[in-house]
């Protein structure tokens, strides 16, 4: 018998021994399912929390009803490349909310998305500064918000943690 068959069949009954669960109708070995278990509960690291990015806005004030243009710096610091599999990080939500209501769980109504076609890398030592979204200083249903202080905030497909700064409506 061919050495490549021998060992084929070793491993399969290898396999066979292994002890197993069934999760869904899907047969998966223990450590494999332990493997896809690990970190439950704790805070999941997405694509893009590699890249180092950076919201401006161009004024830290804005009219009750008027917009403020903003501008992101995107860096790559780690010693890997991140890849974006078809402008993701282009794809986000974002909303000028009041600061008692800045967290996670905030509705951003505003939306951009893009489709470059194709995945993009970003090397080690990538720096671009892009557009971003222009912040309207407006409810959801387009009322003026009224003075105060608020928070600029975007949050990216495949990060973790949302980009934020704060602003003034006058």
């Amino acid at each position: 018998m061919p050495q490549h068959r021998a060992a084929a069949r070793l491993s399969a009954s290898a396999r066979a021994r292994r002890p197993t669960a069934l999760i869904g109708g899907l047969l998966l070995t223990l450590p494999a399912f332990a493997a896809g278990c690990a970190g439950l509960g704790a805070a999941q690291a997405q694509r893009f929390d590699d890249l180092d990015l950076r919201l401006t806005l161009a004024t830290d004030h804005v009219a009750g009803g008027r917009a403020v243009r903003s501008t992101w710096d995107i860096a790559n610091r780690s010693s890997r490349a991140v890849v974006d599999p078809g402008c993701q990080v282009a794809t986000y939500r974002y909303a000028i909310v009041p600061v008692d209501e800045a967290n996670s769980e905030t509705e951003l109504w505003g939306s951009a998305r893009a489709d470059c076609g194709e995945p993009r890398s970003m090397e080690p030592g990538y720096a671009e500064t892009y557009a971003g979204p222009d912040f309207i200083a407006r409810t959801p249903n387009g009322v003026a918000l009224p003075p105060g202080n608020y928070v600029a905030m975007v949050e990216i497909h495949g990060r973790s943690g949302r980009l934020t700064q704060p602003v003034t409506v006058t």
